[in-house]
């Protein structure tokens, strides 16, 4: 009579109930044969190391924003240094040829300020780009040099 009442609905569950307790047994019976005794130790030891695992990934994207931060930092002084530097150090010289000089100047000393920075947060940077930003370094002090000293000169 039992087996009237039931709907195909039931046999249905009936039947996966059946199929997962013959999994989940095989599935024990197959840890017990390699040694594995308790299922859920190994589990939570899974879930520790996922953890512990996400813990140092985190602390390493959050190290990376921190040397952003101080990039972005450096960038923003350079520049105000820079243009405070040209309005006060510019308006009191006459000659063009000294104007122009000392903005290359200042060109070259905030790339170096940047550079400096670079260097502190990321050091394998400079290993790989040292002889390119010395040479834009080089070329902006020079020039700005040149444009100081020669007028100098070819007044005397």
């Amino acid at each position: 009579m039992e087996s009237k009442d039931k709907t195909t609905e039931d046999f249905a569950k009936d039947f996966v109930k059946s199929i997962q307790n013959m999994s989940d047994k095989g599935i024990e019976l197959a840890l017990k044969n390699r040694g594995i005794e308790n299922l859920q130790e190994i589990l939570d030891l899974a879930k520790k190391e996922t953890i512990e695992e996400s813990k140092k990934e985190n602390k390493k994207e959050i190290d990376n924003l921190k040397r952003d931060f101080f990039v972005i930092f450096g960038i923003f002084a350079s520049l105000v240094t820079f243009v405070v530097g040209e309005i006060s150090i510019l308006k009191t010289i006459d000659n063009m040829y000294d104007k122009v000089g000392f903005s290359f100047l200042f060109v070259s000393l905030m790339l170096g300020f940047l550079f400096g920075i670079m260097f502190l947060l990321d050091s394998e940077i400079i290993k790989f780009k040292y002889q390119k930003m010395s040479w834009v370094f080089s070329l902006f002090f020079f020039i700005g040099l040149a444009f100081i000293i020669i007028p100098s000169l070819i007044k005397n």
